[in-house]
């Protein structure tokens, strides 16, 4: 019962004014991929930092993330 022992994984992402630009226009996903500030990490890749640290699994990420 609860949350005792879970972990978060996240990502966040500011937009910047380009950003929001593209999004109002019929751009690909790759070039809002692109877009995106280079500090932008994804929920896979803090997936695979939280396998790098020892806190969790590949197949918890796997299940979670990409599942």
């Amino acid at each position: 019962t609860g949350y005792r022992g879970r972990d978060v994984i996240m990502e966040l992402l500011e937009p910047t004014g380009e950003f929001w630009r593209l999004l109002e226009e019929d751009v690909s996903e790759q070039t809002l991929v692109n877009a995106c500030p280079k500090n932008f990490k994804t929920l896979k890749d803090d997936g695979f930092q939280r396998i790098m640290e020892g806190v969790t699994g590949l197949a918890e990420i796997d299940r979670v993330v990409m599942g």
